[in-house]
């Protein structure tokens, strides 16, 4: 009986983290071309990868300057090169719109949703494929298993 006890407290864990959502707060990167632009942190979920932004307008945007997203961007996975493409984008619009500001030191908090990565992946790129856009390299991805 006991034994059948631990097996199925084992199967139960196991099972459990495999659909569990993870959080990564402030994730290490390589690079970003915006440094303006933060990522507060990527959600791991069984539907979706969710990258947390948050841009403060700096200084030189004299009136506050736009922000906007184009639906092409992309994670790429940094071994395999595989696309995990956008899905939707919340509190940023989709270029042409765009998000004005009216000053400099403005915040403006968003996320974008993209497909789900695969459970072996430990890093991805971000790609706004746009000359001027904000790209992130070598995210790193810490999954439980």
């Amino acid at each position: 009986m006991k034994r059948f006890l631990l097996i199925l407290f084992f199967l139960t864990a196991i099972l459990s983290t495999s659909i569990a959502q993870v959080f990564i707060k402030s994730p290490a990167f390589g690079m970003s071309t915006s440094p303006e632009v933060k990522i507060v942190k990527v959600e791991l979920a069984k539907d979706y990868t969710a990258l947390h932004f948050s841009f403060i307008t700096p200084a030189d945007y004299v009136n506050g300057g736009w922000a906007s997203a184009l639906k092409t961007m992309y994670l790429r996975d940094v071994k395999t090169k595989k696309r995990f493409y956008l899905k939707t984008a919340e509190n940023i619009p989709y270029y042409p719109e765009k998000h004005h500001f009216s000053a400099p030191g403005q915040r403006l908090e968003f996320i974008l949703y993209f497909d789900p990565v695969d459970n072996v992946t430990s890093a991805v790129d971000m790609i706004e494929n746009i000359e001027g856009g904000f790209n992130f390299f070598n995210i790193m991805l810490i999954h439980i298993v």
